[in-house]
């Protein structure tokens, strides 16, 4: 058998009567799922998505990671319909972002998030604020960004010209 399984099978394809009706039985079907399936030109897709901004003045990014962000990692994995959570520590402040499941109800993901964090506001560090919970949709996502740059306009000049093409883009 030269050219193992692969050269077996292209052989057999080659010789046997039956390939032309299996190529024709795959286009039909095919044709036939593609003429039934429901389709959307611009499906809406929910996917709740909540940033939660955490300000620890002082704090070293360690500390922030330590005392703030990997327990409330822990806290807010435990919310019914939460998918995944991110986190990012930096000097002074903590980024928590939670995506729930897809077609979740993004008001009632957003209220469990709220009342899951005062429920268990007493293990929050010392000197923590209150956070400010910031709902992500996918309309807030950028699909195109411009980067200006100039040797020769100074930044106002340069920010004046961003604005004019944003309007032009808009």
């Amino acid at each position: 058998m030269r050219g193992g399984l692969a050269g077996w099978l292209a052989g057999f394809s080659m010789e046997s009567k039956l390939t032309p009706l299996l190529l024709l039985a795959s286009l039909v079907l095919g044709a036939f799922t593609l003429w039934t399936m429901p389709s959307e030109e611009e499906p809406q897709i929910i996917v709740p998505v909540a940033d939660l901004y955490l300000p620890l003045p002082g704090a070293e990014p360690e500390e922030v990671e330590n005392r703030l962000l990997i327990p409330l990692e822990q806290v807010v994995s435990g919310i019914e319909g939460v998918e995944y959570v991110y986190s990012h520590a930096d000097a002074g402040f903590g980024l928590l972002t939670v995506r729930f499941e897809v077609g979740r109800d993004p008001e009632e993901s957003v209220t469990r998030l709220l009342s899951t964090l005062l429920k268990h506001a007493d293990r929050m560090p010392p000197g923590l604020s209150w956070p400010l919970v910031k709902t992500v949709s996918i309309d807030d996502v950028p699909f195109f960004s411009v980067t200006l740059s100039s040797t020769s306009l100074d930044v106002d000049a340069l920010r004046s010209l961003a604005d004019e093409v944003r309007v032009e883009l808009a």
